[in-house]
């Protein structure tokens, strides 16, 4: 992965762990659960998701 596609992901992923820790202390434990299973999917698609936002800017730029 480039170096600008890796700052885009980090910066997803930071966007997403501030979120968590933010929400972490007025969340059931039940809904921690969900929170957890959605950053697990985040984790394993970010880099995805980062490549498909990036080609999208890219089409709009040299439109």
């Amino acid at each position: 992965m480039k170096k600008s596609n890796s700052e885009i992901l980090n910066k997803v992923k930071n966007l997403v762990s501030e979120k968590k820790q933010s929400n972490a202390k007025t969340i059931p434990e039940n809904e921690v659960k969900k929170d957890n299973e959605i950053n697990d999917w985040i984790q394993k698609n970010a880099e995805r998701i980062a490549r498909e936002i990036i080609q999208k800017e890219i089409k709009k730029i040299f439109k």
